[in-house]
């Protein structure tokens, strides 16, 4: 499984270094390319991410996440659970489906009703959503009241050079039970 993943941020960064040929170098911190990761980019596996659809929400004239799903693969993000404020890694979650959304798209809002339709059909799904704008206390007096609330996180402010990448949502990221990212689905 390493080396498909592996392979999968190859292509990533492959594509990315035709833009430009610099990557974030973790958070808040710009970089050229690391020479192993330019090596990488002849080992990808494209299976890896699956437009469901193309129900999303560009926030970037021609965007793509191509950069962002080779960030998360490079770095472990920190998040902020918006409840209670208390920090975490998305390595740290285990055998969880991720949503990337916002609090005001109505494709994240269709992203988290596909979620709540699935939980009441009976399946036990273990999840969490993490909303890339908004900080802890705005998002809690947004979603305080809804029926997710326990499972949302947000990104800390020294995490948002990651936030620049996302080129549209939603996007969700599906993580083993070893805290290893597993595959990414794009669009509702």
């Amino acid at each position: 499984m390493v080396a498909w993943v592996r392979w999968l941020i190859a292509l990533s960064v492959s594509l990315c270094v035709g833009c430009g040929g610099t990557d974030t170098k973790g958070p808040g911190k710009s970089a050229e390319l690391d020479p192993k990761v330019k090596v990488m980019k002849e080992a990808f596996n494209p299976r890896f991410v699956t437009r469901r659809s193309d129900d999303f929400t560009l926030l970037a004239v021609g965007g793509d996440n191509i950069k962002a799903y080779a960030w998360l693969w490079e770095y472990p993000l920190q998040l902020v659970r918006v409840k209670d404020g208390s920090t975490c890694r998305l390595t740290d979650f285990k055998a969880k489906s991720i949503i990337f959304a916002t609090p005001w798209d109505p494709y994240s809002a269709g992203k988290t009703g596909q979620l709540k339709k699935a939980i009441d059909r009976g399946e036990n799904l273990s999840f969490a959503i993490v909303y890339i704008e908004g900080t802890a206390e705005q998002v809690r007096e947004t979603k305080g009241k809804s029926w997710f609330f326990e499972n949302v996180y947000v990104i800390p402010n020294d995490e948002k050079a990651f936030t620049s990448l996302i080129g549209f949502i939603p996007f969700l990221v599906r993580v083993d039970e070893h805290g290893e990212l597993q595959a990414i689905e794009e669009g509702m």
